[in-house]
């Protein structure tokens, strides 16, 4: 069977800035000669970074791995749902985001074969999970089976509620944050392998690096100032090994060796990290074309409001950059939710580096 190396020889490359059209730099016959089939076939054999990069060398190739991240949205979401175009409205219109095990299950095709999500997991801002759970209940015939608040404080858990919802063996819960952004909680999960969200529109991945390795950083916020990890979370923890992820407390922990270098990556205890910085995967569900003629940034769920957070814990030795005095504050895990203005999402998107 011909490889995927050589199906993507000799294609037209183009260069493809975040929101413009590509151009082409040399006209060849490309993937414009081959069957739609075909090249499914051919996006459905990357892996989710690579489906990325490969987005990038053409118009066809764009094309068909937004055609390819949709089914798989809609097929994820057809398991609870039999409306999935439907649902995605309303998360458009409540800002509102799918999370968990349903999006990691999406994104990490290297372990996705060997499980499957058991619940549909739904983040709303505090003024949009009623709306949210009354659409599941009057169009999808979904039950109320009951509320939960945070057994501890919820300005430590980041939601207000929890919505448990059922229709026979189909489970969706709907989070209602404690803010008006409803990314808010996502700082608080126990690992960072599920801190990644579909909008209606667009993906991030937060801690790309260390997913697609299979590995998850633990929430120091559950270890330390007495919030230990409850059961639960223990068993969690083991059946995501289960599944082929390994955890730790910190990137350090993985090296080999005695020495502690400074990671200064994606899940150093003290950077301060953001939805959708540098370190994150982003992506849309639309083409490059699709994008330009809809609002660029439509899959921010709230352009008004800013969530970030920094890990907290020690620094990783003598050599870690982020040892200092200036960084004493981040020891201690934070999360916060600043205010910005409409245009701060269009500015920092045309300075970003491409990424489709």
């Amino acid at each position: 069977m011909m490889s995927i190396q050589s199906k993507l020889s000799g294609l037209e490359i183009a260069s493809v800035s975040r929101f413009a059209p590509a151009k082409t730099t040399k006209a060849q016959p490309g993937m414009f000669s081959l069957n739609t089939d075909v090249l499914f076939r051919i996006a459905a054999e990357l892996d989710f970074q690579s489906l990325q990069t490969w987005r990038m060398t053409c118009r066809a190739a764009d094309e068909i791995g937004a055609m390819l991240l949709r089914t798989r949205y809609n097929g994820a979401l057809n398991r609870h749902l039999a409306d999935p175009d439907g649902f995605r409205s309303v998360l458009r219109a409540t800002m509102s985001v799918v999370s968990g095990s349903t999006v990691l299950h999406i994104i990490d095709q290297a372990r996705s074969p060997t499980w499957a999500p058991n619940d549909l997991d739904i983040y709303a801002p505090l003024d949009g999970a009623g709306r949210v759970a009354s659409y599941l209940i009057d169009v999808e015939h979904y039950t109320r089976k009951a509320v939960q608040e945070p057994t501890y404080d919820g300005v430590y858990a980041g939601f207000k509620a929890v919505i448990h919802l059922s229709k026979g063996d189909l489970q969706i819960d709907v989070i209602q944050s404690i803010t008006t952004s409803a990314l808010y909680p996502l700082p608080f999960f126990w690992s960072t392998h599920v801190m990644n969200y579909f909008t209606a529109d667009m993906f991030c991945v937060v801690y790309p690096t260390y997913t697609f390795q299979g590995r998850g950083l633990l929430n120091p916020a559950v270890l330390i100032s007495k919030q230990y990890p409850t059961i639960r979370t223990l068993q969690v923890i083991g059946k995501y090994q289960t599944r082929g992820y390994d955890f730790r407390v910190y990137p350090y922990a993985w090296a080999e060796g005695t020495e502690l270098d400074c990671t200064s990556d994606e899940g150093c205890p003290r950077i301060i990290r953001f939805f959708g910085d540098r370190y994150c995967c982003v992506g849309s569900l639309d083409t490059v074309a699709q994008s330009l003629m809809t609002d660029g940034v439509r899959g921010y769920p709230n352009r008004t409001r800013m969530v970030r957070w920094w890990r907290g814990g020690p620094a990783c030795g003598d050599k870690c950059t982020h040892g200092d005095d200036d960084f004493a504050l981040r020891a201690n895990p934070t999360v916060q939710t600043h205010q910005v203005p409409v245009e701060f999402y269009l500015l920092w998107l045309n300075g970003r580096p491409a990424v489709i």
